[in-house]
């Protein structure tokens, strides 16, 4: 039997998956319809999990070392617990008055969370290099 050992970095396979997920998150961001807007934010709730590798978790023990309580930690969760209830309550709010100005929060509050997440991407640094002098740049006037 042949063994295979992966010649890329096993991070490829985060960067394809994020890749796909995202296309995923656009189809839904730029489908006509609120009826869309929860498959968006579940879609970025799903490139958030996919995103919490890196942090650590807030394991609680009691004094016999029993698992009492995990919770995540950093800023991110809860930046992402204070997007989620804002778009929760806009859902709400919608739902219960379905005018012009409600449906425009509730697209607002999901989109301000793609934006974070796409942010988070960059720190993390999952997007792929932004480059200022590139061959592709030469169709619009060359370097910038």
């Amino acid at each position: 039997m042949v063994e295979y050992t992966p010649s890329k970095d096993a991070s490829l396979g985060l960067i394809l998956r994020l890749n796909y997920l995202w296309t995923v998150v656009d189809n839904f961001s730029m489908k006509e319809g609120h009826r869309y807007y929860k498959n968006w934010d579940v879609s970025l709730d799903t490139i958030y999990r996919s995103l919490l590798f890196r942090n650590k978790m807030k394991i609680q023990k009691d004094k016999n070392g029993n698992v009492l309580k995990v919770n995540l930690s950093r800023e991110d969760t809860q930046i992402h617990k204070i997007l989620s209830k804002n778009i929760n309550e806009c859902r709400i709010n919608f739902n219960k008055r379905p005018t012009v100005r409600t449906r425009a929060s509730w697209y607002n509050a999901i989109s301000k969370k793609d934006v974070w997440i796409r942010k988070l991407m960059m720190d993390l640094r999952l997007y792929l290099k932004q480059i200022k002098e590139s061959p592709g740049t030469a169709l619009f006037g060359g370097k910038e």
